[in-house]
């Protein structure tokens, strides 16, 4: 499954005009998924690991020194410091995280493995049904039930970017029924389209797929930004 996911993911590169070709080679190392990708590709694991607890720390260090910003109402000068306050609730939740990991780490390590995982790649035969973890699934349908390979790949990646827009976006006190049932709709078609990640190839999950992402956008791009916009106009109207 590493090999593939590897071959199949590098290749998104390719969509770049120009320079896609030399991209996807400059990653390989090489023709091909090689010896040199697999050292490439731990090294960069290796480095993005270490730079991201250092910017942690960093943040953390910042937020105790400098604090963070607060509402229009609330007094500058209090001060809540997050040593000895914060810092033992972080400790807790990761010492339960921890404790977690190394049992599945020491006495269940192949819970989450995948039988594929167990048999050798062979760069000449292409699995027939070969699927990404479970948490990719979504994303991994979006994928593959958009005709052509640019559009998928641009598609996908804009169903993963619009997620970090959610917080600027979403209507954060809307209480109404009407909201309720698109989220709840919402959440279903989300396990959906993770269902169908699952499924072969068959033009039945291929329609049930389309529908299910394109709900998955008209939820994310019109109906979050439309009732953002309603709950502001009626929290101005409310304040009048």
């Amino acid at each position: 499954m590493s090999y593939w996911a590897a071959t199949v993911i590098t290749n998104f590169l390719t969509i770049i005009p120009l320079v896609g070709k030399f991209a996807v080679e400059f990653v390989w190392g090489g023709f091909t998924v090689c010896e040199q990708t697999l050292k490439r590709f731990f090294s960069v694991h290796f480095i993005l690991g270490l730079a991201i607890g250092a910017l942690a720390l960093i943040h953390i260090i910042l937020l105790h020194d400098l604090g963070s910003s607060g509402t229009k109402n609330e007094n500058v000068h209090s001060k809540t410091y997050f040593i000895t306050i914060f810092s033992e609730e972080i400790i807790f939740s990761a010492f339960v995280f921890m404790v977690i990991v190394f049992y599945v780490i020491f006495f269940k390590p192949l819970v989450f493995m995948h039988p594929a995982n167990f048999e050798q790649a062979n760069p000449l035969q292409t699995p027939e049904h070969i699927v990404p973890e479970w948490y990719l699934l979504p994303f991994y349908t979006i994928l593959r039930v958009t005709p052509g390979k640019t559009e998928g790949i641009l598609l996908m990646g804009a169903s993963l970017i619009v997620l970090f827009l959610l917080p600027f976006l979403s209507p954060t006190n809307s209480k109404s029924w009407h909201w309720k049932f698109f989220y709840w709709t919402f959440i279903n078609q989300v396990l959906c389209l993770g269902y169908l990640g699952g499924c072969p190839a068959d033009p039945i999950y291929i329609q049930y797929g389309r529908f299910s992402a394109f709900y998955y956008f008209f939820f994310l791009c019109f109906l979050v930004p439309a009732y953002k916009y309603i709950w502001s106009a009626q929290q101005e109207k409310n304040n009048i």
